[in-house]
Order: structure tokens, then sequence, then C-alpha cells
């Protein structure tokens, strides 16, 4: 007489590709022989070849394979495809790999804002400087102001 090898519910959901509480739900139906061993912990015999007949569920290695038509699997490729492309794009965003477009227009809002301030400040802030000073003077403190305004705007980024 041979003997009988048990397995615990994991284990037989394992090996079967289904989820442990499907196997506790058929055992708790009836629909699978099983027996409950210390803790109610339930003990599942196992079959060669991994099939149950009768009136119980027929249980294989593994799902049988769907036969799809030709139309239905070039629909299910371009599902996962379409569903990959996703997913990586989700996740290039959440690592920062891509700006989105609002954060780009925020940021040179507030760059064209402060070049704005920068600009209609000038007038202001060199004509008290000038006055008094020859042409080349001028030029080279325009020069430099303008200098000074672009290095601001340049740290800034």
């Amino acid at each position: 007489m041979t003997e009988i090898a048990y397995l615990n519910v994991e284990e037989f959901a394992e090996l079967h590709s289904v989820d442990p509480q499907t196997v506790r739900r058929w055992a708790r139906e009836e629909k699978l022989p099983h027996q409950r061993v210390k803790g109610n912990q339930i003990s599942i015999p196992e079959i060669e070849g991994g099939v149950w007949v009768s009136d119980r569920p027929t249980i294989t290695q593994g799902r049988p394979k769907e036969t799809l038509s030709p139309n239905m699997e070039q629909a299910k490729l371009r599902k996962e495809l379409a569903l990959a492309r996703r997913y990586e794009h989700q996740l290039d965003v959440e690592l920062k790999k891509f700006i989105l477009a609002v954060d780009v227009r925020r940021e040179w809002m507030q760059v064209i804002a402060e070049v704005k301030n920068q600009i209609l400040g000038f007038g202001s802030r060199m004509s008290a400087k000038l006055e008094g000073r020859s042409a080349a003077q001028i030029e080279k403190m325009l020069n430099d102001e303008a200098e000074r305004i672009c290095q601001v705007l340049a740290s800034q980024n």
C-alpha cells in the first residue's frame, strides 16, 4: 500500500496556480478532499498528475491555455503593450525622468517675471550712477549691469 503525501494550502495553491483563498473555499465547500490537522490547518492529499475527478473541481497544472483567434491574440498583445507603456511612463514621472509640461510652464513664467522685474528696474538703478559720466563709462556701466542681470538669471536655473 502506497503512503499518501499531504500538502498544506499554500503548497497546493502554488502547485496548481490558484489563490490560497480559493483552496480554502473549495475545502470549506467540500469540493476538495482534505482533512483538518493540528490547529485546524487544512491538509490535502497529493494526487499524482495533479487532477481531481468526480464532482470536485478539475485541477490541472496551471491554467489551461486559452485558444484565441489571431485577431484576439493581437488585441491582447496591443493591450499588454499599452499597459506596459503606461506603467513605464508613470514610473518615469515618479522618478523625475520626465518633467510635466505644467512644471516647465511654471518655471518659465517665474524666469520671465524675473527678467521683467530686472529690465523694468534697470533705468531707476542706473540713472543716478550714469549722471556726469562719459559715453565710454556709461557704455561700460550698462554692459556690466546687463551682465550682472544675466548672471542673476542664470543662477536661478
